[in-house]
């Protein structure tokens, strides 16, 4: 049996095996990860997924020293100790899923990996980066950098993403949309963000093109399509372009607007794809956007504290709109709306000032009031025939 998933095969004769490791996983995305780090400790030991669970059953000792053997090898390649995890963690995950996890000592196994570093030390991309990226850009991959941008999504959700996913809305004065992300391919699990209307506006475009290239788009048309298709039969439906590909033009437009060298695996200050989720996740914090919001838009899931604080749509869009000027990445659009904003600010402290005004008047409205009521009581008491003239003439003048 050949079970395929992209770019990446592993055989065996039955399958079972390798059927339960692809049960666990609910991203397409994450199963190719762990598929392709199966793969490598397959390659390494020449051992099939089949052999690999046998081995557990028979001599589990022995595939315990393979494992090691391949955690050595892979420090002497320079593998970071985060990345050698996750190899393991696909051979466990294999074993998990076939009722074999306590059959090796995997605290032992544990010992010799090297530390993930907790912290990453890469950082979110500026402004004026992602501008010199968007001069780079075409029509498509503008709207990609937005959309990763304004959403916080992860890459390998772009594919799963169709036009029925973006939802226009229109909250507190701004024109914007809200994405409906597909955890996987089969869309059962969703979350809600949004994109702002910069980001919209840009999809609203690549869309155009697309009509004007002659494809009929519908609801379920991909959002970003492979780059190359013709309206010939033998084209057939546009395909929604891959995270994989993706991935490499944005690593490539990094490149070719200058903003990084080709370097191979050397780390990078910025990730040319993750540093856009970093972006999003660090300008909604600066905009006071609170973290279990935050957590909440980037379809993070956020454990204990998600049983008691579900908040609303609602409340996800009014987080999102009061964060809509620091992800905007125009400078023009970024000073309209920093000068929106400042309208707004004048407006709503004239509409203070007028409410005090209002207040001050009548209260000096009762005063007079008042001062009336005391006149009149010092007539009565004094029977002056001026202060009797004066009251008439104040009477005329409050009546």
């Amino acid at each position: 049996m050949l079970i395929v998933l992209k770019d990446t095969s592993l055989s065996c004769e039955e399958g079972d095996a390798l059927r339960n490791f692809l049960l666990g996983f609910r991203s397409d995305h994450t199963k190719y990860s762990y598929l392709k780090k199966l793969r490598a400790f397959c390659e390494f030991s020449g051992l099939s997924v089949n052999e690999i669970v046998a081995m557990t059953r028979s001599d589990p000792k022995k595939l315990e020293q393979i494992i090691l053997s391949f955690v050595n090898w892979l420090r002497g390649r320079g593998i970071s100790g985060s990345t050698i995890r996750q190899h393991v963690q696909a051979i466990k995950h294999l074993l998990i899923m076939n009722d074999l996890e306590n059959s090796l000592n995997w605290e032992k196994i544990s010992k010799v990996m090297p530390k993930a570093r907790k912290i990453g030390l890469d950082r979110a991309p500026t402004k004026e980066e992602i501008r010199k990226l968007l001069e780079y850009a075409d029509v498509r991959l503008k709207a990609l950098i937005l959309l990763l941008c304004s959403s916080g999504i992860r890459i390998g959700s772009v594919e799963h993403l169709r036009w029925k996913h973006v939802v226009p809305v229109e909250y507190q004065g701004y024109k914007f949309a809200k994405l409906i992300v597909p955890v996987s391919k089969g869309g059962g699990e969703t979350y809600v963000t949004f994109i702002t209307p910069e980001a919209y506006e840009a999809l609203l475009e690549y869309k155009r093109l697309r009509e004007a290239e002659g494809e009929d788009l519908t609801p379920e048309s991909p959002l970003i399509r492979i780059v190359k298709w013709s309206k010939a039969e033998d084209k057939g439906t546009p395909l929604p372009a891959l995270s994989k590909t993706l991935r490499n033009e944005l690593h490539n437009l990094w490149i070719k607007a200058g903003l990084r060298e080709k370097s191979g695996n050397k780390p990078q200050e910025v990730k040319a794809v993750h540093g856009f989720r970093k972006f999003f996740a660090t300008r909604l914090e600066n905009a006071g956007v609170g973290r279990l919001i935050v957590e909440t838009l980037m379809g993070h899931r956020i454990s204990v504290a998600s049983n008691y604080y579900k908040p609303s749509e609602n409340e996800l869009m009014t987080a999102y709109a009061k964060a809509i000027p620091e992800l905007t990445i125009s400078e023009v659009l970024e000073s309209k709306l920093e000068l929106q904003k400042k309208l707004a600010e004048r407006d709503k402290r004239i509409a203070e000032l007028e409410k005090e005004y209002l207040a001050l008047q009548e209260r000096i409205s009762e005063m007079e009031k008042e001062l009336f009521r005391l006149r009149k009581l010092l007539l009565t008491g004094k029977g002056s025939k001026g202060l009797k003239v004066k009251v008439a003439e104040d009477r005329e003048k409050f009546a």
